[in-house]
């Protein structure tokens, strides 16, 4: 959304579609501006796809042809960064502007990462930087306000007591009882992650699929009526939890799991609200062990008579 003119050394940024999109924000109660990665997935090798105009000609300056950590790219970051924020300044709060690094570094890129998180985090200030990840080495050397951890990753995350957890899901997560909401999973085992993030605190929660009805890295177009796997790239389910309709989104159930497990997430806060946290909690674990991200009673009658309970003391504590 900024339109960029090269000069010499030189930018310079025109960020009017930005503003037309943060009144579309505004207008529909959006919360938080998310920015998109500053560096490739998988480790930050590369730059993003940066199209800028010089000499009166669009050229892709940047992109994976590029080293993320090429002078000519850190020079443009130097420029971008404060004439975005500057530009934000009175138009959106900046401690509501997430910045991210990288999707998904992997433990072998950490020294690469740590240096582009260093470098990046004087031209933020104090926006929170939010990156995806499962290893805890990778996250205890970054300096992100919101880690977003892979749940079958989170286990030590949980023991050291690092703060902000978010937790994700994606292709990966579909061992050990992990949930996720792929075609062949039943619904309690899609729903029950309301209550999971509830037990443990997540601040946050993160899948990438809502819609992509295309083969993997977005080379085809698919219908997903037909093709439901990206072309045989992801197990059917993660792409998508939507269908494109006449007249707008088709719900999956699937969708409407996640809408129930959300619903589960928010009937807890709102106990939590009206009795405490662990009273809430000692609702939802009545004669049970507590519940894990691979650890949970496995009937459908347990999570429904839960919610029920949960339900039953909200009405109480209302009634006092």
């Amino acid at each position: 959304m900024a339109e960029i003119e090269k000069n010499g050394d030189s930018y310079a940024f025109s960020f009017e579609k930005l503003g037309r999109w943060i009144e579309i924000c505004r207008k529909h109660g959006i919360e938080y501006l998310e920015m998109p990665h500053l560096f490739t997935q998988w480790g930050a090798k590369y730059t993003p796809k940066i199209v800028v105009r010089e000499n009166g000609e669009e050229k892709k300056l940047f992109g994976w042809h590029v080293d993320a950590e090429s002078e000519d790219y850190k020079d443009f970051l130097r420029q971008y960064l404060p004439a975005l924020l500057d530009y934000l300044k009175g138009k959106w709060p900046l401690d509501r502007v997430i910045f991210h690094i990288s999707d998904e570094p992997h433990e072998d890129t950490i020294d690469r990462y740590t240096r582009l998180s260093a470098f990046v985090r004087p031209l933020i200030g104090d926006c929170p930087l939010m990156d995806a990840m499962s290893s805890f080495k990778l996250c205890k050397s970054a300096s992100l306000t919101f880690p977003v951890i892979a749940t079958h990753a989170i286990g030590p995350f949980l023991e050291a007591g690092v703060e902000n957890l978010w937790a994700y899901y994606c292709c990966s997560q579909y061992k050990n009882n992990l949930s996720n909401r792929f075609f062949n999973m039943p619904g309690l085992r899609t729903r029950i992650i309301g209550m999971q993030l509830y037990r443990h605190g997540m601040r946050g929660f993160l899948q990438w699929g809502y819609n992509f009805w295309y083969s993997s890295l977005s080379v085809r177009r698919i219908n997903p009526f037909e093709v439901t796997d990206a072309l045989a790239s992801f197990p059917s389910g993660d792409a998508f939890v939507v269908y494109p309709g006449e007249d707008g989104p088709i719900n999956s159930q699937r969708m409407e799991l996640i809408l129930q497990a959300f619903q589960d997430h928010r009937a807890l806060k709102l106990l939590e609200e009206l009795k405490g946290r662990e009273f809430a909690i000692q609702v939802l674990e009545e004669n049970i062990a507590p519940i894990t991200f691979t650890e949970y009673p496995k009937t459908d009658a347990w999570l429904l008579n839960a919610r029920e309970r949960i339900n039953q003391a909200i009405a109480a504590s209302w009634d006092h």
